[in-house]
């Protein structure tokens, strides 16, 4: 399993929640920017925890909970944005969010096969 493709996903989610908060032409609100956050904090959270391991060979162990959490919080939140259950997105937004959509199911495969290994 190669570090390099969690960490690409993982950054992909950190850039696409930079870019809902930065979308000059809709603000978020409340309940939509904590969300972001949360997305954020957890994809940097594991992006820490995958940089930390030394040997992706046996990270199983360690990534069974840890990530598994950060990535249902991802997930979860993004799914809440594109439902637009709390607000509206401007069109731009929604496209960040389903990049994350993207690279979220991509880590959930790339935890799966590490799990199945």
């Amino acid at each position: 399993m190669q570090r390099d493709e969690f960490l690409n996903s993982l950054n992909a989610i950190i850039l696409a929640c930079e870019g809902i908060r930065s979308e000059a032409d809709s603000e978020l609100n409340f309940y939509q920017e904590r969300f972001v956050d949360s997305m954020l904090r957890a994809a940097h959270n594991m992006r820490d925890l995958i940089i930390s391991i030394p040997d992706m060979g046996n990270a199983r162990e360690i990534l069974s909970y840890e990530a598994r959490s950060n990535l249902a919080s991802i997930i979860g939140y993004a799914e809440v944005l594109l439902d637009q259950v709390e607000g509206t997105l401007s069109a731009t937004q929604q496209r960040h969010v389903q990049a994350i959509r993207a690279n979220d199911a991509q880590l959930l495969n790339l935890l799966i096969r590490l799990m199945n290994a």
